[in-house]
């Protein structure tokens, strides 16, 4: 069964709105007439032509990455119906880019005309973190059993 009134799992909004304020926003978004395939809120400012006309589909998919192949006639929106995260980070055609926060809730990366590659990857700060911790006391414990080995003379085989 397919759903023809479902949103897609990535699209272009044929606009984009700068709505600052978060209570606006969520009533712009909770209004009986919003159509994100339409109108896309953002937070931030972004310099999109009035109308903005492409088509994305997502071409691999897994937790931690998603991409993207996008094909613009003007620049645009790309919007992810994923929740934005600060871990998250976004590159365009192998470039890091912004990522800004669509309809308070999911990512967006604004896109300029042509063909494009977009990757979204999940890496948070606390993953790196705990990679140089881990890296700190493997060096840690290598020191000891060295310092151990090298006192023991007597005992070794």
């Amino acid at each position: 069964m397919r759903n023809p009134g479902a949103m897609e799992r990535v699209f272009i909004p044929r606009k984009v709105e700068l709505v600052a304020d978060a209570k606006s926003r969520l009533q712009k978004i909770g209004a009986q007439s919003f159509n994100p395939r339409e109108t896309a809120y953002v937070e931030t400012a972004v310099s999109l032509p009035e109308t903005c006309i492409g088509k994305a589909t997502v071409t691999e998919q897994i937790p931690a990455r998603v991409t993207i192949e996008a094909q613009m006639e003007t620049a645009g929106l790309l919007v992810l119906a994923d929740r934005w995260d600060k871990g998250w980070r976004a590159t365009l055609d192998g470039k890091e880019v912004s990522i800004l926060i669509a309809n308070h809730a999911l990512r967006g990366v604004v896109i300029p005309s042509g063909a494009h590659r977009v990757v979204f990857r999940y890496q948070p700060a606390s993953f790196t973190w705990g990679l140089r911790v881990a890296g700190v006391a493997a060096f840690i414990v290598i020191c000891w059993f060295i310092a151990v080995w090298v006192r023991r003379p007597g005992q070794r085989a």
